[in-house]
């Protein structure tokens, strides 16, 4: 972000921590469309920017946020509580409606969430895969059963699908399909990253394809619901099962392999049969590590300061010089170490509260050294200086 949508994060948090009890604008808007319902979309649509706009002065936003706010509009009947039609009539090819809409602005509503995940993360690419095993007391016998071998490890496709929709309802709108993304496929292998070798190293930094993975282990117990016999003498058995699912989460941060967050979560659902039991118990662990991922990411996002790093490739040591000064000058800039020097490689730590693309941009704009970046990731900037 610029120096002003920092500024702007700032005001706009500040506005959410000493927001009063009444936590909805209420807004006079017209509305047109080829029909009623378009129409009254339309003015939905117009209320909520209407709304956002006290908060957010897209001028000062960079061309990927004001897409990414779009995408926010799109959505905007969700974060509307009362629509009052005050007149509507119908015109030779279109529909006017002009109303009185109730747009929820409660710091903990949908549309404050979002705006506040937008503004402090960028909106990141996030993938989610859930490792499935140790489900111990599966029966071999279930034709359903998610998994009759307990040493196998796949993923929990039913926990990924749920995690995922929760997550956009949340506002992130950049969540990856990770079955997408090759290296993401081997069951094995993500069970070693979660462990922490040396897979994490070698097969994670290399692709920059997402942000964010959040990798979690699941397992699930299942066994018979019993009822009190009739008299108190002992317990019955039923046709109906239970599942307890469980999901530890490792959120790691895809460009670095540093961990972020860590949390786990349990649930519970009962059906006819283990898979519908389970099913149902992974949709509610599911959507709660979404609830607790969001916390993650919001707590994560709201550092004032990255820590970024500028590998420079030069043989002229006065230019990296020049490049520090030029970047002690950049908006969110506030201190520059040249941390290593040899013949034709330096190493610069950047403290910052930019994002390594804006600044990216920004430090082009001032300098008139010849920058040509070679890659960029969220923490690190290969660049080539002539």
């Amino acid at each position: 972000m610029s120096k002003k949508s920092s500024i702007l994060l700032i005001s706009f948090l500040s506005f959410l921590f000493f927001l009063k009890p009444a936590f909805a604008k209420v807004v006079t808007v017209d509305g047109v469309g080829i029909d009623r319902e378009s129409a009254l979309r339309d003015a939905t649509r117009l209320a909520v920017e209407q709304v956002v706009g006290t908060f957010i002065d897209s001028q000062t936003l960079m061309e990927d946020l004001i897409v990414q706010l779009d995408e926010v509009y799109k959505k905007s009947q969700g974060y509307v509580k009362s629509v009052k039609i005050l007149n509507e009539q119908q015109e030779k090819n279109m529909y006017r409606v002009r109303t009185i809409i109730d747009v929820d602005s409660s710091p903990d509503g949908k549309l404050m969430s979002n705006l506040s995940m937008i503004l402090m993360l960028n909106d990141p690419r996030i993938a989610v895969i859930i490792l499935d095993y140790e489900n111990s007391n599966f029966s071999e016998n279930d034709p359903e059963s998610v998994s009759s071998n307990q040493s196998s490890i796949s993923h929990n496709t039913s926990a990924e699908r749920a995690m995922n929709t929760k997550l956009i309802n949340l506002g992130f709108s950049h969540v990856v399909d990770a079955n997408q993304i090759i290296r993401l496929k081997d069951a094995q292998l993500l069970n070693e990253i979660y462990n922490g070798r040396e897979a994490l190293n070698s097969n994670i930094v290399k692709d920059k394809s997402i942000d964010y993975l959040v990798l979690g282990k699941s397992r699930v117990d299942v066994n018979k619901v019993l009822v009190p016999e009739y008299g108190g003498k002992g317990m019955l058995e039923t046709s109906l099962i239970e599942a307890k699912a469980e999901l530890e989460v490792k959120v790691i941060k895809y460009d670095t392999g540093d961990l972020v967050g860590t949390f786990s979560v349990d649930g519970r659902g009962a059906d006819s049969t283990n898979t519908r039991a389970a099913d149902k118990s992974f949709k509610v662990v599911a959507e709660k590590a979404a609830e607790e991922l969001g916390k993650t990411f919001k707590k994560f996002g709201s550092k004032s300061t990255e820590g970024l790093q500028i590998i420079v490739s030069t043989d002229n040591y006065g230019k990296v010089e020049q490049l520090r000064k030029d970047l002690l000058g950049v908006n969110g800039v506030q201190n520059v170490y040249i941390r290593e020097h040899n013949s034709d490689k330096s190493i610069l730590e950047v403290e910052s509260t930019q994002k390594s693309h804006i600044l990216l941009q920004l430090l082009k704009k001032k300098s008139k050294l010849g920058i040509f970046v070679e890659t960029i990731s969220n923490s690190t900037i290969n660049i080539k200086i002539t």
